[in-house]
């Protein structure tokens, strides 16, 4: 493995080498000098991407050749982190500070919160599904899906096991539409686009609407 120059944009360019580990968990870790947890959060914050395309799977099995692409400040929060003997909290690689979950509606299966940004949706320490566990006594909490670190949205919980399975079923069956609203740096050509394309080899489909 060699170490590419840095780009422009602050990301640290990595090439995989023949005796490097295939997945990609293992391939920070190794590189970074990072726990196999410590990478996986890397990885769940949806900050690396492989050939520019951005991998959120751990066991992503990465080929000689690839080009594997870490922001700056990641890199060096993350080293930071596990020099001190600590876990990254988040992909920034800072353990945010508890604060309250605002949520929005619940019953008695499901529960909906404003998942604010700069934390996990869940698995770890400090995610909003650790913080609303405790904040709503409800130790069973469990995240139906996620949303990226920096995004902010609906967060939908389940309350119990049961409720889980089923809306898993229905993300499962395409039975929920997701709306994002975002904020672009440069020009979008396009009043409306769908994007039709792979993403981590599962397929995924995104109808684009420029608003202003």
């Amino acid at each position: 493995m060699r170490r590419q120059p840095r780009s422009p944009a602050g990301l640290v360019s990595l090439t995989v080498g023949r005796p490097d580990p295939a997945s990609l968990q293992d391939f920070l870790a190794k590189r970074f000098s990072l726990s196999r947890r410590a990478a996986k959060a890397l990885i769940d914050g949806r900050n690396v991407w492989v050939n520019r395309s951005c991998v959120w799977m751990a066991g992503y099995r990465l080929r000689a050749g690839d080009s594997v692409e870490i922001p700056e400040r990641v890199v060096g929060a993350a080293k930071k982190r596990a020099g001190g003997g600590r876990e990254i909290g988040g992909a920034g690689g800072r353990a945010a500070p508890k604060s309250h979950v605002r949520v929005l509606w619940q019953n008695d299966d499901y529960l909906v919160c404003d998942k604010p940004a700069g934390r996990l949706s869940c698995d770890g320490a400090g995610s909003v599904e650790d913080l609303l566990r405790e904040q709503e006594s409800l130790p069973s909490l469990a995240a139906v899906h996620r949303l990226d670190r920096d995004t902010t949205g609906c967060l939908l919980f389940a309350k119990t096991a049961a409720a889980l399975d089923a809306a898993i079923e229905c993300f499962k069956a395409h039975k929920v539409t997701k709306i994002y609203h975002a904020i672009v740096l440069g020009k979008f050509p396009y009043q409306h686009q769908t994007i039709d394309a792979p993403i981590g080899g599962e397929k995924a489909v995104s109808h684009v609407t420029r608003e202003a």
